[in-house]
């Protein structure tokens, strides 16, 4: 199952259960933030403030909303498991 969470100009959030890998945690993306042609893992995108390794910082406003979506990422994720 996948859903997408759209938030501030273009930038959206993309969840999929079918890369929850319960035995290996560290495996899969269940979580990933896409903006244009950038991407990155939602957990990176909050830790760091960027998409693909940099070449993209969020603005404050994309942040903010990436930060105000995790309840959602983390219920999604823990629920598919």
């Amino acid at each position: 199952m996948t859903t997408t969470l759209n938030g501030p100009n273009g930038l959206r959030i993309v969840l999929d259960s079918r890369e929850i890998f319960p035995s290996d945690p560290g495996d899969g993306t269940p979580a990933m933030v896409h903006y244009g042609r950038y991407a990155g893992t939602y957990w990176c995108a909050l830790g760091e403030g960027e998409l693909a390794c940099g070449e993209y910082t969020l603005t404050d406003a994309q942040y903010r909303w990436i930060e105000s979506q995790e309840d959602v990422v983390n219920e999604f994720v823990s629920d598919n498991q």
